[in-house]
């Protein structure tokens, strides 16, 4: 990879037109034929874009999503970045240290030792023995696998696996990191540990490639983001914009299968850290304009969602808030959190009482669910939650159907009919 291009505008990764061709052999012989008969190769093999027409800049520090459907070549296109596969056109120019979260534990010797494969992948790094001694016992502390970093690697447990090599890549000081889908690594406790070395990154203006499939996610942390289709760039600019493209797309897939069911990730759905249980949701209650609790409301009042929360162990966590709310069949209509009004995270405190007041609720005539959620600062960890929490009716004097009750003002113009005034 040149740095060239990437020097020209201050660029951290610059990808012009880009594309990965596979040759695909229906037999196993007709590879060793066009080996033999390269001046007919086109006979024997058929050809397959995994990856065409791709271009994108990414400036230092800038956070940038990568969403796609599975096969859409996301994972191609990183490994390009990365430097572990070649384009087959375009080109790609990188500046700085890149560390590729992929597949974790790519590069590890299962012979070897944990201690042994430590130094191991900072020599795939380019980093000295010195520099990673330094960082050794930070590493061990983190994954947190004790006496078995003197073991071979194929006796570890698969999560014993990932935890080593997240930590590793976690210590390496990257200036661009390249995370493909695996924040869920490991048990509830590591996959926070893991959320906050992503954060530490982010807030330390590291530049972060994030492949995802959850919209919410890219929107969240992403600046930009990248849709790939079938291998083609469909878009790429502003984050919310593209998630929101990919979102639709998604279920309007979703629908056309006739599998939809809740195609939009609830609003700050994410990891799930509920087996930390360090809180707990203990009571959820819908209140009437009144202040009462009630399982009806009429459409266009203004009904008060209340839920309480109490902490269960000790902790110092600053949290966020969620609501999300369902028609009875399972379809999302909306979901909020406090981070997206742009309230910062709170100190959670030895619990608390959470009132998200809705000044003209104008659904119509159906029944409906609300789920409520305590997340972490970030709004993607999930430390609690309660669904299918306070089944309600609405009610309405048939002023309209479907969803909503939309604002409005009729104009209506008639043209005479032929003939009269």
């Amino acid at each position: 990879m040149s740095s060239d291009a990437v020097g020209q505008n201050g660029a951290a990764i610059v990808v012009a037109d880009a594309g990965k061709l596979y040759h695909i052999y229906d037999r196993p012989q007709d590879r060793l034929k066009q080996a033999l008969f390269r001046w007919r190769r086109s006979d024997y093999f058929r050809e397959f874009w995994a990856l065409r027409h791709v271009s994108l800049d990414i400036q230092p520090g800038e956070t940038v999503g990568i969403v796609g459907r599975n096969g859409a070549g996301k994972s191609t296109l990183l490994q390009i970045i990365a430097g572990t596969l070649a384009p087959s056109e375009g080109s790609v120019a990188v500046r700085g240290r890149v560390v590729p979260l992929l597949e974790l534990g790519s590069g590890f010797n299962p012979e070897f030792t944990g201690r042994e494969n430590v130094y191991l992948y900072g020599q795939l790094l380019g980093l000295s023995h010195e520099f990673m001694r330094e960082r050794f016992a930070d590493i061990l502390a983190f994954a947190d696998i004790g006496m078995f970093i003197d073991q071979p690697l194929k006796t570890y447990s698969s999560g014993m696996h990932a935890r080593l090599a997240f930590s590793v890549a976690a210590f390496v000081d990257p200036d661009i990191l390249i995370v493909d889908e695996i924040l869920a690594v490991g048990d509830a406790a590591f996959q926070a540990k893991c959320a906050r070395v992503f954060h530490r990154f982010r807030d330390s203006g590291r530049t972060i490639l994030l492949v995802s499939h959850d919209p919410y996610l890219i929107r969240n942390f992403c600046q930009r983001a990248l849709y790939l289709h079938e291998g083609r760039q469909v878009a790429y600019g502003p984050a919310d914009l593209v998630a929101d493209k990919y979102a639709r797309a998604i279920e309007a897939k979703q629908m056309a299968d006739g599998s939809i069911e809740n195609s939009v990730t609830p609003a700050g759905g994410g990891h799930d850290l509920t087996a930390l249980g360090i809180f707990r949701i203990t009571e959820v209650e819908l209140l009437d304009e009144s202040g009462a609790p009630t399982r009806s409301i009429v459409s266009g009042s203004a009904p008060r969602l209340r839920f309480a929360y109490k902490r269960l162990r000790p902790g110092r966590e600053r949290v966020t808030f969620v609501f999300s709310l369902y028609r009875h069949d399972g379809l999302y209509i909306c979901g909020n959190t406090t981070l997206m009004e742009r309230i910062e995270p709170f100190d959670a405190g030895a619990g608390g009482v959470v009132t998200v007041t809705f000044p003209r609720l104008r659904l119509l005539a159906g029944n409906y669910v609300w789920r409520v959620a305590i997340d972490d600062e970030r709004a993607y960890g999930i430390y609690t939650e309660a669904a299918n929490a306070c089944p309600f009716q609405v009610v309405d004097a048939f002023q309209a159907v479907g969803l909503f009750d939309l604002e409005r003002t009729w104009h209506v113009e008639i043209e005479p009919a032929d003939g009269t005034h």
